[in-house]
C-alpha cells in the first residue's frame, strides 16, 4: 500500500509540476496518456504540440528568408557584374579620349612648330572672328 501511494504521489507531483509551472513544456507520457494538463484544462491545444508547430512555423519562414536573401544576393550579383562591365567600358573609352588628346596635343604643338618656322605666329590679341586666331607676320 505505501508503495502504491508513494508512486501516485510520485506521478501526481511530476504532473503538478509540469502542468503548473507557466512555459512549461508538457512532458511527453502527459500527452501520450491524454491526461489533462493545464493547457488543455484551460481549453489551449497542448504545450508541446503548440510548440511544435510554432518550430514548424519559424522554419518555413527561415526557409522563405533565405530564399528570399538568396534571390537578393542574385540580384546584387548580376548588378555587380554589371556594374563592373560597364566600368570596364567607361575606363577603355577614358583611355581611348585620353589618347586622342594626347594626339591632339602632338598635333597642336607640330603645328605651332610649324607655324613657327614659317613665321606664322598666335595672336595674342582677340579678334571678331573666333576662328581667326592667327597673324602672318612679314
Amino acid at each position: 500500500m505505501k508503495t502504491l501511494r508513494a508512486t501516485v504521489r510520485f506521478f501526481l507531483g511530476k504532473f503538478k509540476m509540469s502542468s503548473r509551472v507557466p512555459g512549461r513544456v508538457c512532458s511527453s507520457w502527459i500527452c501520450n496518456l491524454k491526461t489533462s494538463c493545464l493547457a488543455r484544462d484551460s481549453g489551449k491545444p497542448c504545450c508541446l504540440r503548440a510548440e511544435l508547430r510554432e518550430m514548424k512555423q519559424l522554419q518555413e519562414q527561415m526557409m522563405e528568408n533565405e530564399i528570399e536573401v538568396a534571390h537578393r544576393i542574385n540580384g546584387l550579383e548580376t548588378r555587380l557584374v554589371a556594374s563592373e562591365s560597364q566600368n570596364a567600358e567607361l575606363k577603355q573609352r577614358l583611355e581611348e579620349s585620353e589618347k586622342r588628346c594626347r594626339d591632339l596635343e602632338d598635333t597642336l604643338r607640330s603645328a605651332s612648330r610649324v607655324m613657327h618656322s614659317i613665321g606664322v605666329q598666335s595672336n595674342d590679341s582677340h579678334s571678331d572672328d573666333p576662328h581667326d586666331s592667327t597673324t602672318i607676320h612679314q
